[in-house]
């Protein structure tokens, strides 16, 4: 993944706005009732609702999305929406910090921006959305590390960043972590012979290819 809702010119300037939010919104365990969901009949129906809205933005006349109320209970977090196309990331788009006063809302105003905001790819178009998945990814907190290959792939992500360069890598993204790191490197022009800072985050994935 290479796009940043608020790109950012460094990795530490990210860390450190990190570090500057309220206490709340990261305190204690706050994935774990994303953790609890995965493989539920609600992820099935939040991955749906996520659809929906994408859906409804490619096409204003379509039914408007079905709400998920659960969703307003859940407590806020960084959210990735991912579009995959087989094994291949089509467009994501998101960040580390809570996009809205509601997970709910966090998801409806992404799938927005993930039609047309990763600017590095052409705009979706509503036709190609039966042969994309939705990976939803629930993001925790940046912790600055020096080994990239040291994380737990299954439930880590990895940013990594060079001067005003930078990239996230999520697990639903790719099954390897080498094989993700040198695709990441190339599609966001990182040198990967010149020193990088890296950082770890935990997610929670709902994935529509595991339903």
């Amino acid at each position: 993944m290479n796009r940043h809702d608020f790109p950012m010119r460094s990795g530490l300037l990210l860390i450190l706005l990190l570090t500057l939010l309220p206490f709340q919104v990261f305190s204690g365990d706050f994935l774990d009732p994303y953790r609890q969901l995965t493989g539920s009949p609600l992820e099935g129906r939040i991955l749906q609702y996520a659809r929906d809205c994408i859906t409804h933005k490619l096409n204003p006349k379509r039914e408007m999305p079905k709400k998920v109320p659960e969703l307003r209970e859940l407590p806020q977090t960084g959210l990735y929406v991912s579009l995959m196309k087989g094994p291949d990331v089509r467009v994501c788009i998101g960040g580390f910090t809570p996009f809205s006063n509601s997970m709910e809302n966090a998801i409806n105003d992404l799938a927005g921006r993930v039609t047309y905001g990763d600017t590095r790819t052409r705009p979706l178009s509503l036709s190609e959305m039966e042969e994309l998945s939705i990976v939803l990814s629930f993001v925790g907190p940046l912790m600055e590390i020096t080994n990239p290959y040291a994380i737990d792939f299954t439930r880590e992500g990895l940013y990594v960043s060079q001067g005003d360069r930078s990239g996230v890598l999520l697990p639903g993204e790719t099954r390897t972590i080498e094989y993700g790191l040198r695709r990441l490197m190339k599609q966001n022009r990182i040198d990967s012979k010149r020193p990088c800072r890296y950082a770890s985050f935990d997610v929670v994935v709902f994935d529509e290819r595991t339903e």
